[in-house]
């Protein structure tokens, strides 16, 4: 089946009249997806992939074009409020700034002040945009943005990674600076080189592991046979587990398959199974620099296995004695039967087990999730259906705000939130407590192979327990579009944790002078007759707090003509 592109839903006299009404991004926001977003330093960042508008009239589309925002989550918050960050050109090559959707954001060394953009295709949703740009070039995929100064840089990275990829899973270890991307597709919106695909997609094979230690980024491909096998992935997520191995795993779930041999029209092929996972042994990135060692490893589940889909987010939330590290996969959906899901399901590591913990009335996909708490997540963006134009998002701003603790939603936000405590429905199936004391240390069956044997236990036994580490940090990590992490012990240098403060007292101060100059523009903006978008904002505020999440229905969303 031919997955479905948003722009099938989308006319041309719309698109022109979004600009033509003057809708902004803030204040007539409807809803977002296929962004890209990260968390470093307390801040939240939100960039690129396509956006809806309205205002009581037909809902409008286009790409998310000029600004990137941010959303402060070192402070409470109440139905949150972004601040948009305009998108100016590098200033050494005075190149415009990337608009990208389906890329990865990566934070990251904690020190570092840039957060780096890899991979994603030009929007295709709103071609006819008077500020639309042509795909860029492929010989600058990977981009950094200064958190500090807003400028953007350039990195060239062209003979190890030729394509710009999109669509792939993705991850990242910012204890050892290393980004990983795996697979992915390019399509006519990649860069100039790849309009000969017209409307064809072309899966590509290799997992490009980022080095973002080092003046001079570098890159290397690393061989995806193991896995991928003729039949790249996309779609899916992983998460990187600093616990196991030398250097940490990475885990890869879900998504599926296309053919890397020849271009097809059909975006998705066959979708892949939850059965089974694929383990990577982070610590051959330092074992080989061609990248030609394997590093991968399969590894079967149990439990309630889930039905395949893309499209999901993923994030990570430690026990406090490490005893367990649980993955959560939440959302997602099947475009082979059209089919969604409003699921959070948990696959449990060491035992590899299968945990299903909240199931809803209303989808979401092409979402991104991050843990900047313990045991709080946020979800960013996201669709109920494939039409963008049925509605709009049920979460204010789009962004909502899950308790791992007691499984509920809210639209509050409290970064000094509790630890996090182990829910029963898990801990009642590895055992243990809130606090960890999981007695299910290995999977069913045993570990699958001595190779993966040897990263969880230290030994080839294949049935022996897994050694469970008390040096991890057990903080929950986050995911953009599947950016887990769980770093490792020691912490934070004195000298990144200066660089935290730093930089957390520098935006409150930006925030505060941007707080003052909004309450002026607002002044100014009702003085001179322009309330309608402010009756707006002030409606969708109290929407979004009488939905409930149980029901997820819009209210003021079904009044918009469609």
């Amino acid at each position: 089946m031919v997955y479905l592109h948003f722009a099938l839903f989308i006319g041309i006299s719309a698109l022109i009249s979004c600009r033509a009404q003057g809708l902004g991004p803030l204040a007539n926001f409807c809803s977002r997806w296929n962004h890209q977003a990260v968390v470093k330093n307390g801040i939240l960042y939100i960039d690129g992939g396509d956006e809806t508008f309205s205002n009581y009239s037909p809902i409008q589309v286009d790409q998310v074009r000029e600004n990137i925002y941010n959303i402060c989550v070192a402070s409470n918050w109440q139905n949150v409020s972004e601040v948009a960050i305009n998108k100016t050109a590098n200033p050494s090559t005075g190149t415009s700034a990337p608009i990208f959707e389906r890329g990865a954001l990566f934070q990251g060394l904690p020190g570092d002040p840039n957060i780096y953009l890899y991979g994603g295709s030009t929007p295709s949703i709103n071609t006819s945009f008077p500020t639309w740009q042509w795909p860029y070039s492929n010989q600058y995929t990977l981009w950094g943005f200064n958190t500090n100064t807003h400028a953007w840089s350039q990195y060239d990275i062209f003979q190890s990674a030729p394509e710009r990829p999109s669509w792939g899973a993705h991850t990242e270890a910012p204890n050892l600076g290393l980004a990983f991307y795996f697979n992915g597709v390019i399509n006519n919106y990649s860069s100039p080189s790849t309009n000969y695909l017209a409307n064809n997609t072309l899966c590509l094979e290799g997992m490009v592991v980022l080095n973002l230690t080092m003046s001079n980024t570098t890159a290397t491909n690393f061989s995806t046979t193991a896995v991928a096998n003729g039949s790249p992935m996309m779609g899916g997520q992983m998460v990187y587990v600093a616990d196991y191995g030398e250097k940490g795993i990475l885990v890869l779930l879900g998504g599926a398959t296309g053919t890397a041999s020849q271009p097809s029209r059909e975006e998705v092929g066959t979708l892949a199974g939850m059965q089974e996972v694929y383990i990577f042994d982070v610590n051959t990135v330092y074992q080989s620099t061609t990248g030609l060692a394997d590093g991968w490893y399969t590894q079967y589940v149990s439990g309630a296995i889930p039905e395949p889909r893309v499209d999901f987010c993923v994030f990570l939330a430690s026990a406090v004695d490490g005893s367990s590290q649980n993955i959560y996969m939440y959302g997602g959906w099947d475009p082979t039967q059209t089919k969604y899901f409003d699921e959070i399901w948990v696959l449990s590591l060491p035992s590899f087990t299968w945990i299903q913990v909240y199931t809803g009335t209303a989808p979401r996909f092409a979402h991104t999730c991050h843990m900047p708490s313990p045991s709080r997540a946020i979800t960013v963006g996201g669709l109920r259906y494939a039409d963008p134009l049925r509605e709009c998002d049920w979460e204010y701003k789009s962004i909502a705000v899950y308790n791992l603790n007691s499984g509920e939603w809210s639209s509050e936000w409290d970064p000094a939130a509790p630890a996090y405590e182990v829910p029963e429905k898990i801990s009642g199936i590895v055992g243990g407590n809130a606090n960890g004391s999981a007695t299910k240390l290995v999977p069913d069956k045993g570990w699958t192979s001595i190779q993966i044997a040897e990263l969880f236990t230290g030994s080839s036994n294949q049935t022996a327990p897994a050694h469970v580490s008390s040096q991890s940090t057990r903080a929950g990590g986050g995911s953009g579009g599947g950016q887990g992490t769980n770093i490792r012990a020691g912490g934070m240098s004195k000298g990144t944790i200066a660089a935290v403060a730093v930089g957390v007292v520098v935006f409150f101060l930006l925030a505060l002078l941007g707080a003052v100059y909004l309450l002026r523009l607002r002044r100014t903006t009702v003085r001179g007759g322009n309330s309608e978008n402010e009756s707006v904002h002030e409606n969708r505020m109290s929407s979004s707090a009488s939905n409930p999440r149980d029901s997820r229905h819009n209210g003021w969303a079904t009044d918009i003509m469609t």
